[in-house]
Formats: structure tokens, C-alpha cells, sequence
């Protein structure tokens, strides 16, 4: 009984030990001012799309607030070791037009992503994967408007960055809202640009809570069938009361109606610290658990 009691009271200090490093962590600026917006009403929660016109006053609404994000990376390419020389054509001497058949060839690459406004001032959430070893990071509006985005702060961990714009005027904004509440089965609606296409609208419902795609410690992804392609990444993932729910964040190659989206509660604790700081500063506590020996027992 000696050793039982020991390990409750080692066991308490652990638990109050490791709460207090979670306190301390970045999560402790949840409680600074909050740079997104959120309903203060709901509307009924007994809302049914099917075959109603929900989801197309949803997308009029919000599609404004749904950016293309548009990195920038300068590349070198070199070509050699070519069966005949240096030409990627196979034959000798043939090289595509404007390129130098004897040297390098430098050229700006541009990847597709997607993102949302969440503060007029011009804040903007998208995937971390989205930006990341890019040289500069262009957003598109849905007006039509083409701005340069500054990258505020980033957390590869939980793949979430937020940019800023600067507009002459207020943007439109999505309200966030809690993914916490979000029940398999519930409809939700992704906009975003796959391949490039911007404004695309999907619809589905969310298949599963809390997966783990080994991807990262912090896993806790919300699965949905909602069709999503390589585009939609940092793009929202909407509730039927028109507030995000999810970032868009991966798609399972080998299989249809298999899309993922990080949670807007995890992205919700993350934000204060990527405004104030640029990254997410997270503390640890290294715990090792054995068994107990009658050597270990009468050592303590």
C-alpha cells in the first residue's frame, strides 16, 4: 500500500508539472485580444441544405473573404545528362526556346494555395505549406484586386500561417468558429482555388473527428468528404451558420472523399503568438515510466 501511495502523490506532483508547462506555453496567449471576429447569434442548429438554397447564400456571402494565394520561389534548373547532350528533347542540339543549352536557367516558379480574411485590416490564415521557402507570396481578391502579402508569422508544427495585406479599405471577413461543436454527419461547404480555379464551391459533410495522419505530434484533423484537390490547401471549411470551422489542409491521394482540415480551435490558441511573435514557441517535459522493482521500492 506504501508503494500505491507514493505513486498517486509522484503521480499529482507529474500531472500538476506537466499542467504547468502547458501554461506556460505559447497557448497561455489565447487570452490577448482577438484578431478574428465570431457570431454572437446563432441561427437554429436544425439546418438541413437539402434542397433548400443554404449553401448558395452562403457562398454569395462569403466568397469575397476566400483569397488564392499565389508563392513565388526563384529556381535554377540545370539540364545534363541528357542521352544526347544537353538537350531534355533527346536529340542533340534541340533546346526549348529562351533557354541556354550550355548553362543554368533561372525562372520564378508559382505555386497555388488558397486563404481567408479573417480581420479587415487585411489578416489572413492559410497552411504553412502553402508559403514556406517561397520568396514572396502575391493574394489575389475575388475583385480582382492583386496584392503583396507579408508573411506575419508561421508554425510548420500545425501547418497554419497568417499574412497580411495592406487595402485602402476594409476587407470582408469570415467569422471563426468552434470546431469543438462540429458532430459527424454535420454539412459543411469549402471554397478555394484547386488547380488554380478560383472560387470553386464543395459541399459535404464531416466524416469523422480527432485523426491522426502521423504527420505531425499534434494531429487531431477533421476528415470530411467534401471534395478538396491541391489548390484548396489553407482555404475554410464552412458550418452551415457561415463561420469557419477548418483550414483545408490535406487530401488522400489513394482514395475519394478523403480531405482533412485542421481544426479552427487549434488555429484559434495559435493566432495571438503568430501576430506577436512570428512563430509558436511550444515547452516540453521529458517523462520516462518503468516498472518498480523491491530494490526501487525500498529505495524511496
Amino acid at each position: 500500500m506504501k508503494i500505491s501511495s507514493n505513486w498517486v502523490k509522484n503521480g499529482a506532483l507529474l500531472a500538476t508539472a506537466i499542467a504547468a508547462v502547458f501554461f506556460m506555453s505559447g497557448y497561455g496567449l489565447a487570452s490577448v485580444e482577438k484578431l478574428w471576429t465570431e457570431k454572437t447569434t446563432l441561427a437554429n442548429k436544425d439546418v438541413s441544405p437539402v434542397g433548400g438554397t443554404l449553401f448558395r447564400g452562403l457562398a454569395e456571402k462569403l466568397s469575397p473573404a476566400v483569397v488564392n494565394v499565389k508563392p513565388m520561389k526563384k529556381v535554377t534548373k540545370t539540364y545534363g545528362n541528357f542521352p544526347y547532350g544537353n538537350s531534355p528533347y533527346g536529340m542533340p542540339g534541340m533546346t526549348p526556346p529562351k533557354m541556354n543549352p550550355h548553362g543554368s536557367n533561372k525562372f520564378r516558379q508559382r505555386g497555388e494555395g488558397s486563404g481567408f480574411i479573417i480581420h479587415e485590416d487585411g489578416y489572413i490564415l492559410t497552411n504553412a505549406h502553402v508559403i514556406e521557402n517561397s520568396d514572396s507570396v502575391q493574394i489575389a481578391l475575388s475583385t480582382g484586386g492583386l496584392f503583396k502579402g507579408k508573411i506575419i508569422g508561421m508554425d510548420r508544427v500545425a501547418d497554419l500561417a497568417l499574412i497580411k495585406i495592406d487595402s485602402p479599405n476594409p476587407l470582408p471577413v469570415i467569422p471563426l468558429g468552434h470546431s469543438k461543436e462540429l458532430k459527424p454527419g454535420d454539412w459543411v461547404m469549402a471554397i478555394g482555388s484547386p488547380f488554380g480555379l478560383d472560387l470553386t464551391v464543395t459541399v459535404g459533410i464531416v466524416s469523422a473527428k480527432g485523426r491522426s495522419l502521423g504527420a505531425t505530434p499534434y494531429d487531431d484533423f477533421i476528415q470530411t468528404d467534401t471534395p478538396i484537390n491541391p489548390g484548396n490547401s489553407g482555404g475554410p471549411l464552412i458550418n452551415t451558420h457561415g463561420e469557419v470551422v477548418g483550414i483545408n489542409t490535406a487530401v488522400m491521394q489513394m482514395g475519394q472523399g478523403l480531405g482533412f482540415s485542421l481544426p479552427v480551435d487549434l488555429a484559434k490558441k495559435l493566432i495571438p503568438e503568430l501576430k506577436a511573435t512570428g512563430k509558436v514557441t511550444r515547452s516540453w517535459l521529458g517523462v520516462s515510466v518503468q516498472d518498480i522493482t523491491l530494490a526501487d521500492k525500498e529505495s524511496l
